[in-house]
């Protein structure tokens, strides 16, 4: 008896349809991989465990203890407070990821965190069209891969205010400003949509978004400061 010839293995190839299938978890993966990306290059969160100094810090009472919500939130290792006659003197860790960050932290404490959005690209007091008192809240995300942002929510008289305005100058701009420091400029057209702001850094270095709009949060979080505040520190090691 003859044995039957063995029937060839046919070996599957994928076709276009299960590439397509497997797309939403490709990207999956690729985002996840991103925001992993951006979380390493940046300096937030995890201990702190470079130089301990301490600071000399100039503010009223009602101003300390919002800057003590910023420390905590940047990461500031052990801190420190004590009063020293019109002065504070504030011990911390600091980070010790990224010496240039770690040279920024006194700045950023300091920052008044006054919020306004002025019609036109410059901060022209006589030309505010909203102030700290119609945002209702402030978040930082990552919700797009490489570009962290913060989403400014207006509450309802904001709004209605910055609707109002745009589409009374569609052929004008408008500029938001944290302090003295522009962080968002652009024309009327098309019209901001719902009730959220966004804003972001457009640094070509990717470590410098996600560290300019940490700043913000924390700034725009823990503020404004209801006075005048000055921050000095030793130089760095």
């Amino acid at each position: 008896m003859t044995d039957a010839p063995e029937t060839p293995q046919l070996i599957p190839t994928p076709r276009p349809g299960c590439i397509l299938l497997a797309l939403p978890i490709l990207l999956t993966i690729v985002v996840g991989t991103g925001y992993a990306t951006l979380f390493g290059l940046g300096s937030i969160g995890g201990s702190a465990r470079g130089e301990r100094i301490t600071m000399n810090v100039t503010t009223c009472s009602e101003a300390q203890a919002l800057i003590a919500h910023r420390v905590t939130a940047m990461g500031l290792g052990d801190p420190q407070w004590e009063k020293k006659g019109s002065q504070w003197a504030l011990t911390v860790t600091l980070p010790g990821r990224d010496p240039k960050v770690d040279r920024q932290i006194p700045s950023v404490l300091q920052r008044q965190g006054t919020f306004n959005v002025y019609a036109g690209d410059h901060a022209d007091p006589s030309a505010v069209l909203l102030d700290r008192s119609h945002v209702t809240s402030t978040t930082f995300t990552l919700r797009e891969m490489a570009n962290p942002l913060i989403e400014v929510l207006l509450n309802k008289e904001g709004r209605k205010t910055l609707v109002d305005y745009m589409t009374k100058h569609p052929t004008k701009t408008l500029s938001v400003w944290l302090d003295n420091e522009r962080i968002l400029q652009r024309s009327n057209t098309p019209l901001i949509e719902g009730h959220v702001v966004e804003l972001r850094s457009h640094d070509e270095d990717g470590k410098v978004n996600l560290q300019r709009a940490a700043d913000w949060d924390i700034v725009l979080t823990h503020g404004p400061l209801p006075c005048a505040t000055a921050i000095t520190a030793p130089p760095l090691q």
